[in-house]
Parts: structure tokens; C-alpha cells; sequence
């Protein structure tokens, strides 16, 4: 039974693995597709689109998987860009560098993040034509002939049709064109029906894989929680409509805890905005939030605020009164550290007879005052050097 399972277990692809091993290594890539940096580009190898540069791996023998170049994207400068149907070729501040097939994503990075500008490579307009591009002799030889036996077969086959159609019997041509109202009718519903078959249900989760999606053409505006089975993760992007910005892009998936990647995120779309995903292994769900779960969500959000400012004043408060104790506390401890010095000082004065009690003018001196001692108070009534 074990046997049978593994043998249908569908084999990763080099492709496939090369793009989960560099995702594994930068999980924060904007971008994982070939790439080679020069004028040509090098079967097997891919890049990692970073914030900040280009990386090229590939992926050896051993399933090992090596960097092979890196670019530092610059910054504010002009270059060129040859886009072809399958790749595009980059000159930019003295670099080539070479992507497929997602070339103008990358043009609008450099122009967005980097400032840089482009000017296209001008070609003829025969050299856009399939076969033409290289400029290669032998290319253009095979392209011709092929482009006329694709024409030759196109006439001949319209020629065909209409030597077919002069020989069917007039009788037979009045009543193919001839159509009753009840036809047109069925054909109208028929077609409405279909409309409302395909028409998106508004209280469904949409599903969609990596691509481009417009809102209100592949999902309906409104409030969704997108989320994601995707362990490594992949980059989720909302565009609105006359903004080059991004108004979310983040990396959406579960190994790692916010703000490094999210689980899930609350996002309210309006029409004419870009849904843009790039790098997922799995499906994303777009699920509809109804409008009672959005109240919902809104009141226990406002309470959890009120809660937060309860606690915070709460805390203050409490600060406030340990700071006032602690004032408190540290006045006691001067104004007792003052009187002790005080009874020290008292203690430390000393005369050693009554004349020097009068040159200093503290005489008479009562028992208990600084310098009274009971050699001075002859008499022993309690007063010294009164007489």
C-alpha cells in the first residue's frame, strides 16, 4: 500500500525546487524567476528580487543550491530595456542583466523603489514579428516560410468555404437565413441565463492562485480577510487605481509572527483595484466579511481601545502615586538626616569654661541646650555661667 502511494507522489521539478530553496533562504523576495545577469541569459539559473538587489543561484547536481552572481539595484539612474515575448534584456548604469519572463514587473520596481529610468530599444516593425528579432538569416528564412504556408493555408481554406457555400441550393439558403422571433428569444434567455450562472456570489470565499486580478471583475468590492495554507509564504499586493504605490504588500503565510509575515489580513477593496501574487505554493482565500462582523469587529475593536485607555490611565495614575510617595518618603529621610545632624552638632559643642560661654555669647546655657555641661553650673540649678 506504501509502495503505490509513493510511486503516484508527483516528482518536484528542478524548476519547483530551485524556487522553494531560494524562497526558503530569502522569504522577504518580492520576486523568485529566471534571471541571469549579462547580455544572455543561463539556462538553469534564477533570481532573487530583493528590496535592495538581484541575486542569481542555481541549483547543482548534489540538489545544492549555490549563488552563481549578485547586482546592487542603483539608484536614480537611465538605461535600456529590450522587452522580447519571453524575457527582457536590462542595460542599466553600465550592468546587463537579463529576466523572464516577468521583465516589465521589474521595469516598474526600478521605476517605483529606485527612481531609474528606462528608454525601450526602437525596432523596426518587422523585427517585433516572431522570427525577426535576432536578425538572424536563418531565422527569418524559417519564419518566412512559415508565415507563408500558415497564409497559404488560411486562403485556401476561406476559398474552400465559399466554393462549398455557392453550391448548396437557393431553397436550402432562404431557410438558414430565415430565423423566427422564438429562436431569438430562447438564444437571449439562454445567454442571460449563463450571465447569471457565472454571476459572484457576495457571501462566497474567492480563491486565486499567483496573477494579476482586478476588483469588480474577478472579485466583488467590499471587506475580505485573505489568508493562506502556505507555510513558506508569498508576496500579496493591493494597488488602487492612479496610486504606483502599493497600499498593502506584505509577506502572507504561517511560519513566521507578525510583522515578519501574517497569517491573515483584513483588507477592503474598492473597484479598479489591483490584486497582485507572486511566490505561493498554495491557494489564496479572499474571504467576505458580512456587514454584521465588520460592526462586530469595529465595536470590539473600539472597546478594546477604551480598555487600553482605561489601563493607561490606570497606570498613570499609579505612577503618579509611587511618585508622590516616593517624594514623600525622600523628604522624610532629609528632614531626618537633617535633625541628626542637628542633635550631632549640638552634642559636639563643647566650653571649656564660662568665660568662653560669654566671648561666644551663649550664655547662660539650660540643660539640654549645645554646650551645657555640669561643670560649668556650679550651683546645680540647671543653668551654667549665670552669675
Amino acid at each position: 500500500m506504501s509502495q503505490k502511494k509513493g510511486s503516484n507522489e508527483k516528482k518536484e521539478s528542478e524548476s519547483a525546487l530551485t524556487q522553494r530553496l531560494i524562497r526558503e533562504k530569502h522569504w522577504d523576495t518580492w520576486s523568485i524567476q529566471s534571471a541571469s545577469i549579462g547580455k544572455k541569459g543561463n539556462s538553469g539559473e534564477y533570481g532573487a528580487f530583493l528590496k535592495d538587489k538581484l541575486i542569481i543561484y542555481k541549483l547543482m547536481d548534489n540538489k545544492q543550491l549555490i549563488q552563481t552572481s549578485e547586482l546592487i539595484w542603483p539608484e536614480n539612474k537611465h538605461g535600456e530595456v529590450d522587452h522580447f515575448t519571453l524575457k527582457s534584456i536590462f542595460h542599466l548604469d553600465g550592468k546587463d542583466f537579463v529576466v523572464s519572463p516577468q521583465g516589465k514587473d521589474v521595469q516598474k520596481f526600478l521605476e517605483g523603489e529606485k527612481k531609474n529610468t528606462f528608454t525601450k530599444v526602437p525596432r523596426k516593425f518587422y523585427q517585433k514579428i516572431l522570427g525577426f528579432r535576432s536578425k538572424k538569416r536563418w531565422k527569418q528564412i524559417t519564419a518566412s516560410l512559415i508565415y507563408l504556408f500558415i497564409i497559404s493555408f488560411i486562403i485556401g481554406f476561406f476559398n474552400g468555404e465559399d466554393e462549398t457555400s455557392t453550391n448548396v441550393p437557393a431553397t436550402k439558403n432562404v431557410t438558414t437565413e430565415t430565423t423566427s422571433p422564438t429562436n431569438d428569444l430562447s438564444v437571449e434567455k439562454k445567454e442571460k441565463e449563463s450571465k447569471t450562472v457565472v454571476k459572484m456570489d457576495p457571501n462566497k470565499p474567492v480563491t486565486f492562485k499567483n496573477g494579476d486580478y482586478t476588483v469588480d471583475d474577478d472579485i466583488l468590492p467590499g471587506n475580505y480577510i485573505a489568508s493562506t495554507k502556505d507555510k513558506v509564504g508569498g508576496n500579496f499586493a493591493v494597488y488602487r487605481r492612479g496610486n504606483s504605490n502599493a497600499i498593502v504588500n506584505e509577506i502572507l503565510g504561517t511560519e513566521l509572527e507578525p510583522p515578519l509575515m501574517y497569517n491573515d489580513l483584513d483588507i477592503k477593496l474598492k473597484k479598479g483595484d489591483t490584486i497582485k501574487l507572486k511566490s505561493f505554493e498554495t491557494n489564496v482565500v479572499f474571504t467576505p466579511i458580512s456587514d454584521e462582523e465588520l460592526k462586530k469587529r469595529t465595536a470590539e475593536e473600539e472597546a478594546a481601545k477604551v480598555e487600553q485607555a482605561r489601563k493607561a490611565e490606570e497606570a498613570k495614575k499609579e505612577a503618579e502615586a509611587a511618585e508622590a510617595k516616593r517624594q514623600t518618603e525622600q523628604q522624610a529621610a532629609a528632614d531626618k538626616a537633617a535633625q541628626e545632624a542637628s542633635q550631632s552638632t549640638n552634642t559636639n559643642v563643647f566650653y571649656a569654661n564660662c568665660s568662653e560661654v560669654e566671648a561666644a555669647g551663649a550664655a547662660p546655657i539650660s540643660q539640654g541646650e549645645p554646650g551645657y555641661s555640669r561643670k560649668l553650673d556650679r550651683d546645680g540649678d540647671g543653668i551654667a555661667c549665670d552669675q
